[in-house]
């Protein structure tokens, strides 16, 4: 793997603060961290209980963890000035799809795709794409 691509990693959407990691980091945040899955459900049982809006509010805005996928950020904010570097990557999120597992095995078996996950809805398919050739992880 690249060991010197790094993504920016917010504590929330809300939070200006970011700090910069690997692409293993953030592979293993969304693959493998039990912190992570237990915010995931939640927002979706808040989502299917409540509301997807109350979902968002109290729980994706508030303490699930966000990356930016095309540019590294130097730590202080969002802004433009505080853009350090463009990571090469771009993002592709797919919404409200029909057949997810048919678009899970298409974008999957995609040689251009790098990182691909489900969405914290369980209803979209978010992916980040090399704007030029990579290995995948």
């Amino acid at each position: 793997m690249n060991e010197d691509l790094k993504l920016s990693v917010f504590a929330n959407l809300q939070s200006y603060n970011s700090k910069a990691v690997g692409m293993d980091e953030i592979v293993r945040m969304v693959r493998h961290d039990i912190i992570v899955k237990n915010k995931t459900l939640g927002y979706r049982a808040m989502a299917k209980t409540i509301s997807k809006a109350e979902a968002n509010k109290n729980i994706k805005e508030k303490i699930v963890e966000a990356f930016s996928v095309a540019v590294l950020f130097n730590g202080t904010g969002k802004k433009p000035e505080h853009v350090v570097g463009f990571t090469g990557l771009a993002m592709c999120d797919l919404d409200e799809v029909a057949d997810v597992e048919q678009a899970r095995r298409l974008i999957t078996s995609d040689p251009h795709t790098l990182l691909f996950y489900e969405s914290i809805s369980k209803k979209g398919l978010p992916g980040d794409l090399p704007l030029q050739e990579r290995g995948q992880w």
